[in-house]
């Protein structure tokens, strides 16, 4: 999972934790407890999704960088290999 979700743990009386399940989509209704959890460790609803929202766009930046890169890359690639096929045309 990328961004957030919310892993659920099993502590037993042995000292042992056991994974239970990795939800990726928490629920966000006035019962679900990923909400709940955040305002239990002073996180506000509000200041959550604000974060939630900042993730999203920031990785949505990062990966527009990644792909302009690519076709950069990719451009640069074409314009050599076109380069190179004129040389050998003239030679």
């Amino acid at each position: 999972c990328t961004g957030y979700a919310r892993i659920d743990f099993f502590y037993t009386k042995d000292n042992n934790i056991y994974l239970n399940e990795i939800n990726p989509i928490p629920g966000f209704t006035e019962n679900s407890l990923f909400p709940k959890m955040w305002q239990k460790s002073g996180v506000k609803i509000r200041t959550l999704i604000d974060n939630i929202i900042n993730l999203g766009l920031h990785r949505a930046r990062k990966m527009d960088k990644i792909n302009l890169l690519k076709d950069m890359r990719k451009k640069h690639l074409i314009r050599k290999k076109l380069f190179v096929f004129s040389i050998a045309q003239i030679n």
